[in-house]
């Protein structure tokens, strides 16, 4: 087994520390390692936590950093006193909606997304099948101006998306997103297919990826690159909180 990044255990103290009240990020990492690395003595790990921790604790900083420019906010906290590094995890609402959203089927978790873009406004569908060029959910008519307009509706904003329902540990692949791009602008682009056809030059279309887990960093990068609305599962749990939309 290679050895593991900082980025990664970063990632990992993120998502599975449950410690309400500020501990030494030391501790918090080499109990996460000790339950990640079932191989590996308390020692190793607490060895392990101890050689990475300055670049663990930048790598959990860039990573709220990069949450809260995608408008989510941070699920955990990071500190320093006398030149220790402590850290918490946030109990929110979000992710105990994060909890409930990991407990759907595929075909609930598409029919939640299209339910969040109904309450923005949009006439929202589930279109996933077989052949349907990976977009599962599909909001016609989103005012850009607010719920209610006004603005004509050859503005308002048709969003194509794709459901990924998977579990913590899966993180999202740039080549799945790649697919759902090109298949997206492809039905969007189809005269024949009345639910995603969008004509007009200027009418604006928007591709949404929503998933229950994260994204690889690769992923991340191309989703940015090209525009995406990408959302992972507590950015979509913070979302849906602030439209009133239950689980």
């Amino acid at each position: 087994m290679a050895e593991l990044s900082p980025d990664t255990i970063g990632l990992w103290v993120s998502r599975d520390a449950a410690n309400s009240a500020f501990r030494p990020l030391l501790d918090v990492t080499a109990d996460i390692l000790g339950a990640r690395l079932a191989g590996k003595s308390p020692e190793q790990c607490s060895d392990l936590a101890e050689k990475h921790l300055e670049r663990i604790g930048e790598a959990l900083v860039r990573l709220a950093r990069e949450l809260r420019e995608d408008g989510v906010e941070p699920s955990f906290e990071i500190s320093s006193e006398a030149s220790t590094l402590y850290f918490r995890a946030l109990e929110t609402s979000a992710s105990k909606m994060l909890d409930r959203l990991l407990a759907l089927t595929y075909g609930q978790f598409e029919i939640f997304c299209a339910d969040v873009l109904r309450s923005m406004g949009g006439e929202s569908r589930v279109v996933g099948k077989t052949a349907d060029g990976g977009v599962d959910f599909v909001a016609r008519n989103i005012y850009l101006s607010g719920q209610g307009g006004p603005a004509p509706i050859g503005a308002r904003a048709l969003v194509l998306g794709q459901a990924k329902r998977y579990g913590k540990e899966s993180l999202v692949p740039e080549t799945d997103l790649r697919a759902f791009v090109g298949g997206a602008i492809r039905r969007s682009s189809d005269p024949l297919d009345v639910v995603t056809f969008r004509g007009a030059v200027l009418a604006p279309v928007a591709m949404a990826f929503w998933t229950t887990s994260d994204f690889q960093p690769s992923a991340k990068r191309y989703a940015k690159a090209v525009g995406l609305w990408y959302l992972n599962g507590m950015g979509l749990a913070q979302l849906a909180l602030r439209l009133g939309v239950s689980v």
